[in-house]
């Protein structure tokens, strides 16, 4: 049986619910095309950033995955962005402590904006040098941008981004 859940939204019993569900700036009627399309507006300010040493994108051009994301998501990709935070792993915790919009969580493409970095949480007994050996950068964030105002995501992200270089 093939079922259509393009239409799909979830059901409430009251309004209580809804609310905790939906809170904030949280709009339930965005698809993955806008949170792409958030993803993009990101990556270019992260790229323009003399506070960022690297970002890997799939859906940018010259990114390493950029050919296997259009081959295996021809219809886009998502709003998950890795970079790195220039100043390493002190840096980096300095951002996400300085995040003010954006969740921190150990899990990211949520509805919500979402910040992890693993140098700090997930991965907080290694230390850089296992990182590193395992493929892991030690000033790595993975940031999902969620479905808030893009114009407040990226301010809050250019406020850790200084405050993370102050």
């Amino acid at each position: 049986m093939n079922q259509d859940f393009s239409n799909f939204s979830l059901i409430f019993p009251d309004a209580e619910s809804h609310q905790r569900h939906y809170s904030g700036n949280d709009r339930p009627d965005i698809n993955m095309f806008a949170l792409e399309e958030l993803g993009l507006l990101e990556v270019f300010n992260l790229k323009n950033s003399d506070l960022v040493s690297w970002v890997s994108y799939p859906g940018l051009p010259g990114d390493a995955q950029y050919d296997v994301a259009k081959k295996y998501m021809p219809k886009g990709t998502c709003g998950v962005v890795s970079f790195g935070v220039k100043g390493g792993r002190e840096a980096a915790e300095k951002f996400m402590n300085s995040l003010e919009l954006a969740a921190i969580v150990t899990h990211v493409a949520d509805a919500r904006t979402c910040a992890l970095h693993p140098a700090s949480a997930t991965h907080r007994q290694m230390t850089d040098e296992q990182l590193i050996e395992c493929g892991v950068s030690p000033d790595l964030v993975r940031f999902s941008v969620g479905i808030e105002n893009a114009d407040d995501i990226i301010e809050d992200i250019n406020q850790a981004l200084e405050a993370a270089n102050a």
